[in-house]
């Protein structure tokens, strides 16, 4: 296996940064997405022993679906 760059790739540096343009900084799960896209992109797969964090509760969109009765 090749070492891993010392430094942040250029190509993911910027997508980390154009995350930073939008209006809400962006969280930790947004960072990860950006990462994960930029692996998956390159044909990386996770390793099979990832160690995992319990997900988050999804995003508060700031609106209600009406109740079905």
């Amino acid at each position: 296996m090749a070492d891993w760059p010392q430094t942040i790739p250029h190509d993911l540096k910027h997508k980390l940064e154009a995350l930073e343009g939008f209006g809400n900084p962006p969280g930790h799960q947004d960072r990860w997405g950006a990462i994960r896209e930029w692996l998956a992109d390159l044909g990386i797969d996770a390793p099979g022993r990832l160690p995992d964090a319990p997900e988050m509760p999804g995003a508060d969109l700031g609106h209600s679906t009406p109740a079905r009765r």
